[in-house]
């Protein structure tokens, strides 16, 4: 997540897709404080 922030960030996009490669949770939005960037997370069921 702080990885994805800093290049958010650094290329000036305001929205990145942080994508797990296995996992069961359900996606999400999280918005990083102080920063208009928003992140979604994505975790395929398996």
């Amino acid at each position: 997540m702080y990885q994805l922030t800093a290049y958010c960030t650094a290329l000036g996009l305001r929205e990145g897709q942080l994508i797990y490669a296995k996992g069961d949770a359900a996606s999400c939005a999280v918005d990083i404080v102080g920063a208009d960037i928003k992140i979604y997370c994505h975790a395929p069921s398996t």
